[in-house]
């Protein structure tokens, strides 16, 4: 990575090249565009365009093996209930943090269709939050104070974006699943420092500078979420490749011909065995229910289990809707706007608005002094209120 495409302070995109003293130029100036094609000519790799992590919202999902075959399209889906938009209006990106855990990144559509109309995006293969491309560090929290934001990255998967009063809630919260070595902190000024907990300020690092100073500490690029997967995955160069490697793909292409050949015999005589066992799973069903037709016989026959034996987490529903709905009402301001329940976690899922940043944060400690384990997911200011995202669950 060589340089990036960013907002400046005034809301203009401009390139910046990642070297000391290095002047950022407006990407619509001809200096600009030539200078941004002459760093994608030699490597396309070598910018990432860089956009306020504001817009989106950072998630860990846990992967199970059956939905790793269809993952781009079991995603919106399988994270429906944590999110408070409609699913059909996001864009879901995904990178893989191990074998069974990825970090997603959720972005309006509407907002990824006004970045692809920007002349100097499209060539642009690489889009990521700007909280990621931050020095990360197993035992080490980077923030960078700005103006009117601060920017914190505190481990591979978790960053975040939050106003500089609210910064020693959402560190202090970061604590309860483990406290750094370090927390670096990047400021242009000490005036700009927001006031921190002791606990806190003692692990504090101050350096002088700003976000670009924290990408340009950083000894290697770190593993990228890119925006641009699925329908906006950028578009290949694919004639200059044909001519570099058509030798190549017409020799697998023959080897790919003689193995399908192969193939084919051995499909048929799978398929003969699978027409067997599907006829013997039919008898065994039809033994156990004469009548009535057969879809799926496995999740039939689960269904009817389960109808027999009952809804065994209505009683954990009810005792979470019970403590959680007896906080709710004590704290004064506060609107339950939408509810859902997660049988396979036992969490309730809780959309609402408060009348204020500390009115949440009540919310959440009473929630846990109920004996609840209180996540928040997400929150944003909406007028004078606040909307939140909480999950819920027992301890």
């Amino acid at each position: 990575m060589k340089a990036v495409i960013k907002y400046d302070e005034s809301g203009v995109l401009v390139l910046q090249r990642l070297q000391v003293h290095a002047t950022p130029v407006p990407l619509a100036t001809p200096d600009g565009m030539a200078q941004l094609h002459a760093l994608l000519q030699n490597d396309r790799s070598s910018v990432v365009f860089a956009f306020p992590s504001e817009q989106a919202t950072l998630l860990t999902h846990q992967v199970e093996k059956a939905e790793r075959k269809l993952l781009s399209q079991s995603l919106p889906y399988s994270l429906e209930d944590r999110l408070a938009e409609d699913i059909d209006e996001l864009h879901f990106a995904h990178r893989w943090l191990n074998e069974g855990e990825i970090a997603v990144a959720v972005v309006r559509k509407a907002l990824m269709d006004d970045w692809q109309q920007e002349p100097a995006m499209s060539p642009v293969g690489q889009w990521v939050p700007d909280t990621l491309l931050l020095p990360v560090s197993s035992n080490q929290w980077v923030v960078v104070v700005e103006a009117s934001r601060c920017l914190v990255r505190v481990s591979d998967e978790r960053a975040f974006v939050c106003q500089p009063d609210l910064l020693n809630v959402f560190l202090s919260a970061s604590l309860e699943s483990g406290a750094p070595d370090s927390i670096v902190v990047y400021s242009s000024s000490e005036s700009q420092l927001p006031d921190l907990d002791a606990t806190l300020r003692d692990l504090m690092l101050v350096r002088k500078g700003g976000w670009l100073d924290a990408v340009m500490m950083s000894s290697e690029v770190p593993a990228l979420l890119n925006l641009r997967q699925g329908s906006y995955a950028p578009i290949l160069p694919w004639a200059s490749w044909w001519q570099q490697w058509r030798w190549v793909a017409a020799t697998l292409l023959g080897a790919a011909l003689i193995q399908g050949v192969l193939s084919y015999s051995q499909f048929q005589q799978a398929q003969s065995v699978n027409l067997d066992i599907r006829r013997d799973i039919e008898t065994r069903y039809r033994e156990v229910y004469p009548q009535g037709a057969i879809v799926d016989a496995e999740k039939q026959l689960e269904r009817q289990l389960r109808s027999l034996r009952g809804d065994a987490q209505s009683a954990g529903f009810m005792s979470l809707l019970e403590q959680a709905g007896a906080v709710l009402n004590a704290v004064p301001g506060t609107q339950l706007i939408n509810l859902n329940y997660t049988d396979r976690n036992s969490q309730l899922g809780l959309t609402l608005m408060a009348s204020d940043f500390d009115a949440l944060e009540t919310l959440r400690s009473k929630l846990a002094s109920a004996g609840l384990k209180v996540e928040l997911e997400n929150s944003s200011a909406q007028g004078d209120q606040v909307r939140a995202r909480l999950r819920v669950g027992g301890q």
